[in-house]
């Protein structure tokens, strides 16, 4: 038997057969590149299109503020002219401030005058530190002697500072006890025709020309008080007409009964009363008071505003509204 045999194919590079079809070897690296640099460029391109949107979104931002901003001011400044040209307050002439001829107390040399005043005991020592008008000089000293006795010792001074009244100068010092059911007092300080600091005794102690608890038990009686001043709703007897009147709680600040006042409406002291509570539920004045009944009651028609807070000045308050005083000087 005989047995075929194959020749091996020769070694080295293979043979291509003659008409046949070399294969075409990709080149790979080449293939690569061209695929990142294509990925960069649409990365590229995606990040400048977010830059350039973010950077629009900002500046249409900055132009809306900025629009808002013009629109707000604009609206503003124009609602200030139409307010100053169309309407003015009937009232801002009442409160004209007076300048500080005087060299204000600083708090430690308010603290100290305060503390001199309370705790003399006799008229010599009160002298040029006080002042003494709507009280005597007795009284001043009867009312600093008992003042321990009714109210406790004095357990602090708290400086308040200015609260300027009246057309004059004022500084003001609370003075509290370490009895906690006495209530605090204030001392009002303001200087004299010879720019001396002083303290009021009759806005310490506020006093009254008459004793409250006679102007609210008498039926005919007529009485400066120093009062705080609230408004009130209660009409009766021959206040009963609200129309025709302006009711107003009246309150000591040493006793817990209480009196009704009433001014005429549209008059002088009913607006310088609605002037003064304006911004403040209550305020501290001194009236002046008349009951005609005749029998007691608690009602009373309000005849003066006298003063803002407790010191009493020459000119009373109303009055110098009225004829234009409020816009000179007035000496307390």
């Amino acid at each position: 038997m005989k047995i075929r045999t194959f020749p091996r194919p020769p070694r080295g590079n293979p043979v291509t057969k003659p008409g046949a079809v070399e294969p075409v070897i990709p080149q790979i690296s080449a293939l690569d590149w061209d695929r990142s640099m294509m990925r960069r460029r649409k990365k590229d391109s995606s990040l400048k299109r977010r830059s350039e949107t973010l950077l629009r979104t900002i500046a249409v931002g900055l132009v809306a503020v900025f629009g808002l901003i013009c629109v707000v001011y604009i609206g503003l400044t124009r609602d200030r002219s139409a307010s100053a040209a169309v309407w003015r307050d009937p009232n801002s002439e009442l409160f004209t401030p007076r300048e500080q001829a005087v060299t204000p107390l600083s708090e430690d040399q308010a603290l100290e005058l305060v503390k001199k005043v309370l705790a003399a005991r006799s008229a010599a020592e009160l002298a040029d530190i006080v002042r003494l008008r709507d009280i005597s000089a007795s009284e001043a000293v009867q009312f600093l002697t008992e003042l321990e006795q009714k109210r406790g010792k004095v357990s602090r001074l708290d400086w308040i500072g200015n609260m300027d009244a009246n057309g004059i100068q004022i500084e003001a010092v609370e003075i509290y006890f370490e009895n906690e059911t006495s209530r605090s007092l204030r001392a009002l300080l303001t200087p004299d025709q010879r720019s001396v600091w002083q303290v009021d005794l009759a806005a310490l102690s506020a006093a009254c020309s008459k004793p409250w608890e006679k102007v609210v038990s008498e039926p005919k009686i007529q009485a400066d008080l120093r009062v705080f001043i609230a408004h009130d709703n209660y009409y009766n007897g021959r206040f009963l007409s609200e129309r025709e009147w302006a009711a107003y709680t009246l309150v000591s600040p040493d006793s817990d009964n209480t009196l009704i006042g009433y001014c005429q409406r549209g008059s002088e002291t009913q607006r310088v009363l609605d002037a003064s509570l304006k911004s403040s539920r209550a305020i501290r004045a001194i009236v002046r008071v008349r009951k005609n009944d005749p029998t007691p009651t608690r009602l009373c028609e309000i005849i003066s505003f006298l003063a803002e807070d407790w010191i009493l000045t020459d000119a009373v308050f109303d009055e110098r509204q009225t004829d234009g005083a409020s816009k000179g000087s007035v000496e307390p």
